[in-house]
């Protein structure tokens, strides 16, 4: 009978997403176009989801929640927030188009709405948390385990290394580090090294408030009866 003929090594096509997909941690471009056109979408699913009852009725909630509690801050952002005060709707003084222009080239490109760009702020937090030390990378293919890791090395070799003294998030190595401590009897939640409760899906500290105390709870009666 005929033997069936094996394909060896990684594929062209995984190889290639990977390369592509690699680079969003080793040198993304940080577009201001893209930038720009994700402000606006953002800024769309805010006013989209202005009319939806169940936005309003969470809005609700984190309104009456104390202000020294992370849940009342505002949820999700707009172009107002995200820009520090611009305007997607500003028109351009040339021509009076609002928010857009065509290009030589006949494509559509996305005006600047005004306010502070986000753009080094992004930088920084893909600077601080985009390295290695907080990836985890799953690949699933036809090749060899020798010959995806291979590709896997060629394509991620470029991630930077986590910084000095770095401690991965997860629960075993933040209490082998002794970051974290485990719930004593009778508590539900562990502590950080400061002995401050952690909250185990954010992995984030909060302090003694809470998000609705007596008065705040009391408020919320007075509009939901």
């Amino acid at each position: 009978g005929k033997s069936k003929k094996v394909r060896q090594g990684t594929s062209a096509a995984l190889a290639g997403a990977l390369d592509r997909f690699s680079q969003f941690f080793i040198s993304p471009l940080f577009d201001e176009s893209m930038l720009e056109r994700e402000l606006r979408a953002v800024n769309s699913e805010y006013l989209n989801g202005r009319t939806a009852d169940n936005w309003r009725n969470y809005q609700m909630l984190k309104q009456g929640a104390s202000k020294e509690h992370p849940f009342s801050k505002f949820g999700c952002g707009n172009y107002n927030t995200l820009t520090n005060g611009g305007d997607p709707s500003l028109k351009n003084e040339n021509d009076g188009n609002s928010g857009e222009e065509e290009s030589a080239n006949g494509s559509t490109a996305v005006e600047f709405g005004g306010g502070s760009s986000p753009r080094e702020d992004l930088i920084k937090f893909w600077t601080d948390k985009y390295h290695a030390g907080n990836l985890r990378l799953c690949v699933v293919g036809r090749a060899s385990l020798d010959d995806l890791q291979k590709t896997v090395e060629q394509a991620f070799g470029g991630v930077r290394p986590p910084p000095p003294g770095f401690v991965a998030n997860g629960i075993m190595d933040r209490i082998h580090a002794g970051k974290l401590q485990l719930p004593s009897p009778g508590e539900s939640h562990p502590k950080d090294e400061h002995g401050e409760f952690v909250f185990l899906t954010e992995h984030s500290t909060y302090g003694p408030s809470v998000a609705f105390g007596p008065d705040q709870l009391g408020l919320i009666r007075e509009v939901v009866p």
